[in-house]
C-alpha cells in the first residue's frame, strides 16, 4: 500500500505542476506572444501607441483582422494606412448581432480620430437616413467628432459603436427595397 500511496502522491504532484505550468503560460506568456503580432506601423508618428491600441483592441475583440491598405481621403489624397476589419457585437431586441465595420487608423493617430465605415456583407444593406451612418457607410459619432488625444482609444470606440448601434442598427438584412418613385 505504501508504493501505491507514493504513486498517487507523484500523480497529484504531476497534475499540480501541469496545472501551474498552464496557468503561468495562459496568464503571462500567451498575452505577450499575442502582443508581438506583426503590425506595420512604419510612417506613424506614435508607433508604440498605435501598436499598443491595435493590439489591445484585437485582444478584446478577436474578430478584427489587421492589414495595410490604400485609403483615399475626400480631397483625393491617397495614403497607406492600417485598417482593422471585423465586427462589433450589438444587442437588439435581446438578440446579439455582429455589425461589420472597417476602422482606418490615420498616420497622426491618436492626435486624429480613427475613420470608421460600416461594411455590409452580401445580403445586408445600410439603413436609409440612419442618424450615425451615411449611405457610403461612413460613421458619424460624437465620440469621434469630440476626439481628444489621450481620452479616446480603439476599445472605447468599439464600445461606443456597440452602444449606438444597439439602439439603432445601421444595417438591415434581406433584399434592398426599391428606390422611392418620384
Amino acid at each position: 500500500t505504501q508504493s501505491t500511496w507514493g504513486k498517487q502522491k507523484k500523480t497529484k504532484q504531476h497534475k499540480k505542476a501541469f496545472f501551474y505550468f498552464f496557468y503561468f503560460f495562459f496568464c503571462f506568456c500567451r498575452p505577450r506572444l499575442l502582443c508581438k503580432m506583426s503590425i506595420d506601423v512604419s510612417g506613424y508618428y506614435q508607433q508604440q501607441h498605435v501598436h499598443s491600441d491595435i493590439t489591445n483592441m484585437t485582444l478584446s475583440n478577436r474578430s478584427f483582422r489587421i492589414s495595410r491598405e490604400m485609403f483615399t481621403y475626400n480631397s483625393g489624397v491617397q495614403c497607406s494606412l492600417i485598417t482593422c476589419t471585423g465586427t462589433v457585437p450589438i444587442s437588439y431586441c435581446n438578440i446579439t448581432y455582429h455589425i461589420p465595420v472597417q476602422i482606418w487608423i490615420p498616420l497622426t493617430y491618436p492626435n486624429e480620430p480613427p475613420i470608421v465605415f460600416v461594411k455590409p456583407t452580401p445580403g445586408m444593406f445600410i439603413k436609409e437616413r440612419h442618424h450615425n451612418v451615411d449611405q457610403s457607410g461612413f460613421c458619424y459619432l460624437p465620440y469621434l467628432s469630440e476626439w481628444r488625444p489621450g481620452k479616446g482609444n480603439l476599445i472605447g470606440l468599439c464600445g461606443m459603436l456597440s452602444q449606438v448601434f444597439s439602439s439603432d442598427p445601421p444595417v438591415l438584412s434581406g433584399p434592398r427595397p426599391p428606390p422611392p418613385v418620384q
